[in-house]
């Protein structure tokens, strides 16, 4: 269901950016002030699903914006709300385990605006591979087309990713980011990766700070939208998009549910 006290577009906030939390305040407060440090404004949500440390408490302290679902929706249903209660010309649904450039969501809109993109996704450093100063090197305009899905920085055109199919709700943290992209795929929409704008990535923060995970390796909810996702659902094979000795995983796909 879409919330009614989303933001509103407004001349200076075209991008609505929806970062969802469950713990790790600590990795939070990093994406924070690099947020903060952003050259152009835009509005700022954080879904905070259940975290079992004192992540809301402190963001509100800090005058953040909050929202805490009735129940647990866990990535894919956090996606599909913001999907559905989006205002603006524009979304992103960042990780909170990112280290944003100063120039992130300038550099976001410009791209949209020059391209005429429906989604979009920075360039990709892991945390070990940079420095955090090299984020704000200014790069050449260049804009690839997107071959493979990225679900911790996904940027939409708001207009375009409402016409998708909605996440199913038996998928809750796994295959969501295929979902949108392998349907975005299949309906002809324009993808591209910014080499222009790079983040930081540190891969999996969350997952690894869960107690089951740390006790066995696996994430209980993972393996769980594994196997439900093996028992319903099928990719479908509907473009080779590359010579696939040279390029494995070089398709375009979409999840379909067996009938």
């Amino acid at each position: 269901m879409p919330m009614s006290d989303w933001p509103d577009s407004d001349s200076s906030r075209l991008l609505t950016i929806v970062v969802p939390t469950h713990g790790r305040i600590d990795v939070t407060l990093r994406f924070l002030e690099t947020y903060r440090a952003q050259s152009r404004p835009s509005h700022l949500i954080f879904v905070d699903d259940r975290s079992p440390d004192d992540t809301v408490r402190v963001l509100r302290e800090r005058g953040e914006t909050v929202i805490e679902p009735e129940r647990r929706l866990y990535f894919n249903g956090i996606l599909n709300l913001a999907i559905a209660s989006c205002r603006t010309p524009y979304l992103g649904f960042l990780n909170n385990d990112l280290v944003l450039g100063s120039r992130f969501v300038e550099d976001s809109l410009a791209t949209f605006e020059r391209t005429g993109f429906d989604f979009l996704v920075p360039f990709t450093f892991e945390e070990a591979d940079l420095d955090p100063a090299e984020l704000e090197r200014v790069r050449r305009f260049r804009v690839l087309r997107l071959r493979r899905q990225q679900g911790w920085c996904m940027l939409f055109r708001t207009a375009s990713v409402k016409r998708l199919p909605a996440i199913p709700d038996d998928l809750r943290l796994w295959f969501g980011d295929s979902w949108i992209f392998h349907h975005a795929w299949e309906s002809g929409q324009k993808m591209g990766v910014m080499m222009h704008t790079a983040i930081l990535h540190q891969r999996h923060t969350t997952i690894q700070s869960d107690a089951t995970f740390k006790k066995t390796g696996v994430h209980p909810v993972i393996e769980e939208d594994k196997r439900v996702f093996a028992e319903r659902y099928s990719w479908v094979t509907t473009k080779r998009l590359g010579a696939w000795r040279l390029v494995p995983r070089y398709l375009r796909r979409r999840i379909v549910p067996f009938t």
